[in-house]
């Protein structure tokens, strides 16, 4: 008897010290906005989502106040999911567990005021940092995505015909 208990221990002390898959969600994230902005603009950035078996997201909305003013965050994802700002601080979640991320999917858009005072040739750039996804199980780490532009020169107001 003591013998088969001995064997018994050694083969569950051996499993034990064999190496466990352990599989993490694979993600990635994107922030998209239009090509050319100027001084005074309105413009809308995209948060888009990408994975498999996605069920949440957060991170933190980050640029330059004295560059652009928040003027809305709007949700852009299905009704079971749920998109909260607490300040910058962002959270995306499917409420039921029931409609997983698993293709590129726009979370939210935030629009934008470019204050009139931005000069031309200046690089406005807004990050969402800290970007982690989940599928419930294990967490992805994507980091920072980010939109940057220079900001063009204003349109011609010359619509004469020469």
């Amino acid at each position: 008897m003591k013998k088969i208990t001995a064997i018994a221990v050694c083969i569950l002390l051996l499993i034990s010290l064999l190496p466990v898959s352990a599989f993490a969600v694979t993600a990635s994230a994107k922030l998209t906005g239009p090509d050319t902005v100027r001084a005074g603009d309105t413009i809308t950035l995209t948060f888009k989502l990408s994975g498999s078996g996605i069920f949440g997201a957060s991170g933190t909305l980050s640029y330059d106040t004295n560059q652009l003013e928040l003027k809305e965050t709007k949700q852009k994802v299905g009704s079971a999911w749920v998109v909260e700002f607490n300040g910058n601080i962002f959270v995306v979640y499917d409420n039921e567990m029931s409609n997983p991320i698993n293709k590129e999917t726009a979370l939210f858009t935030v629009t934008f005021k470019v204050k009139s005072n931005v000069a031309t040739g200046t690089n406005i750039k807004v990050s969402c940092t800290d970007v982690i996804a989940s599928d419930g199980n294990a967490d992805s780490e994507i980091g920072t995505v980010t939109y940057s532009k220079t900001i063009a020169a204003p349109a011609s107001k010359d619509n004469t015909l020469k």
